[in-house]
């Protein structure tokens, strides 16, 4: 009796280990005929009850991952909504798969059934696993989720390894890679965003070496590098990128902001005036030649003014030590330096502002609502304007006794102001309400003496 019992208990324990296979092969059977709420319902039921051969066996896993793998890729809403971590879940049962594959009685058929899942180069178009991961990692990049786009990039990438199809090159996996560790490293902490950024480094000089996006490669590496405080590896960098695309808008275009974030503004005009000669007459080239010129001029217009207030005091002292003819001689010498020294900043400023307002109407006469275009030559004319308005106010009625210095001046100032009135109307036009705009348009009709035109503009800025 006790024997009968003894094998009764054997059988039951058989039964049970088929039982439990049975239910692997009812997930796999309901996933081919597409059901993938009974399969997943099935292999989680016969995971969860943890029977020692069964999550031991390979083909317990490889049917999980093959099941998620399915709810990840599936385009019906209902089937897709099962689990939002598909992918992952699915990854990670394929990897346990390989775990146990050395166990089976052909270990190298369970393995290549796995491979065939993960990634068969032999059939790059087939779904895989490889391929849900980019898929996930793109919509993680979509979503700005740099770190989890990281992680599921590198993982596609590394299958490649795995299942020993070392010659694949993943072209714009490693460069999306390298995107989403560039935009990670900015959001992270300082130890993870120089992880991020050395790895971005890397996957973008592989994206050069293999000429995918290579120019857009080298301008954001070279972005990463400055990050970094490493000017001398930037500038390097995009020089690398030039002799290679020697005509690249995007790479010249890199050095202009190189120069203009490291304030080198004659170095930033020489090359984008080079990129102009080259060509490349994009309305964003023509502008930034202008706003360049237009801060160069800006920086001999601040020494004029400076210099100005110089004089002024040289002038008092001249008053004061008029009886003294040795030291009259000294301050009156000192005097003519210093106007001399006046007269060529404010020729400087003059012909370079010139300069300026031919390039924002060069890049207007391409993109008639360049904003930016328009607003900096009103501000050019609204700042001369003022220029001569301080001067004519600055006239000694004892030098100016007809008062015809004071007119000729303010003449000059009104001549401006209009000049200012047509630029920011056209730019009020291109960015109609824009409030700075609008003071300014107050400002030049209260100047010129426009009442109910300056009434308009105040009624609108206090509506703002």
């Amino acid at each position: 009796m006790k024997r009968i019992t003894l094998l009764f208990l054997i059988l039951l324990a058989v039964n049970f280990s088929f039982a439990q296979k049975s239910n692997v092969t009812q997930a796999s059977s309901q996933l081919g005929m597409g059901k993938l709420d009974v399969a997943k319902q099935a292999i989680d039921e016969d995971l969860a009850a943890n029977d020692e051969k069964t999550v031991s066996w390979y083909k317990a896993w490889f049917v999980r991952g093959q099941v998620y793998q399915a709810i990840s890729e599936s385009l019906l809403p209902m089937y897709k909504a099962l689990d939002a971590d598909a992918v992952s879940k699915a990854y990670d049962a394929y990897m346990k798969a390989l775990s146990f594959c050395g166990t089976e009685k052909k270990p190298e058929k369970a393995q290549a059934e796995v491979y065939e899942k993960l990634f068969n180069p032999e059939k790059p178009l087939d779904p895989s696993m490889k391929t849900a991961l980019i898929n996930k990692g793109a919509t993680e990049f979509g979503e700005k989720k740099y770190a989890n786009a990281v992680a599921s990039f590198e993982q596609a990438m590394e299958l490649n390894n795995m299942v020993g199809a070392t010659n694949v090159i993943d072209s714009a996996v490693i460069y999306y890679t390298a995107l989403a560790c560039d935009n990670a490293g900015n959001e992270a902490d300082e130890t993870a965003k120089k992880a991020f950024y050395d790895k971005a480094l890397t996957l973008y000089s592989k994206a050069i070496e293999i000429k995918y996006e290579a120019e857009k490669a080298y301008v954001f590496k070279a972005g990463i590098l400055e990050k970094l405080g490493d000017k001398k590896a930037t500038l390097d960098c995009i020089n690398q990128g030039l002799a290679s695309y020697p005509s690249s808008g995007l790479i010249i275009g890199s050095m202009i902001n190189y120069y203009i974030n490291n304030n080198e503004l004659d170095k930033a005009l020489t090359s984008v005036s080079d990129a102009i000669a080259k060509g490349n007459d994009d309305p964003s080239y023509l502008y930034t030649k202008g706003a360049l010129l237009d801060k160069k001029a800006e920086g001999f217009a601040n020494r004029a003014k400076e210099l100005n207030e110089i004089v002024k005091e040289s002038k008092k002292e001249l008053f004061r030590e008029r009886n003294n003819p040795a030291k009259l001689k000294e301050v009156q010498a000192r005097y003519d330096k210093e106007v001399a020294e006046y007269n060529t900043s404010d020729k400087q400023s003059e012909a370079v502002y010139s300069e300026a307002i031919a390039m924002y109407d060069q890049t207007l006469a391409k993109k008639a609502d360049y904003f930016d275009a328009a607003y900096n030559k009103g501000a050019i004319f609204y700042n001369h304007a003022v220029k001569h308005e301080l001067a004519a106010n600055g006239i000694s009625p004892t030098d100016d006794q007809d008062g015809s210095k004071f007119k000729t001046s303010m003449d000059k100032a009104n001549e401006y102001f209009k000049k200012s009135l047509d630029a920011f109307l056209a730019a009020d036009k291109i960015k109609p309400k824009d409030e700075y705009t609008l003071k300014n348009l107050k400002n030049i009709y209260y100047k010129l003496k426009m009442t109910d035109k300056y009434n308009e503009m105040k009624q609108l800025i206090d509506n703002l």
